[in-house]
């Protein structure tokens, strides 16, 4: 499996996208924790690249503010996602 924390701001679109296809092709488990305040049209494309359902394998921290002052709840949310037998 892998995790992937993200910024949202990323500057390859088409080589992540073929990566996520060769990792989904090969059974890999992509998760997707996306760091990003606002709700806008990139998060989609991150929904996509996740494994499927993306309900399961996607978990947005809402900012670094957030995750300053909530980080333990996001790492046991995250790990949890992660490593559900942890």
């Amino acid at each position: 499996a892998v995790m992937v924390i993200s910024d949202v701001k990323f500057s390859f679109k088409y080589q992540t996208a073929e990566k996520a296809r060769e990792l989904k092709d090969k059974n890999v488990q992509i998760y997707m924790a996306p760091i990003m305040e606002s709700r806008d049209k990139s998060l989609t494309m991150l929904k996509r690249w996740a494994s499927q359902p993306w309900q399961t394998n996607y978990e947005r921290i809402p900012g670094l503010a957030a995750l300053k002052h909530n980080n333990a709840i996001f790492v046991q949310k995250l790990l949890v996602k992660f490593c559900p037998d942890s």
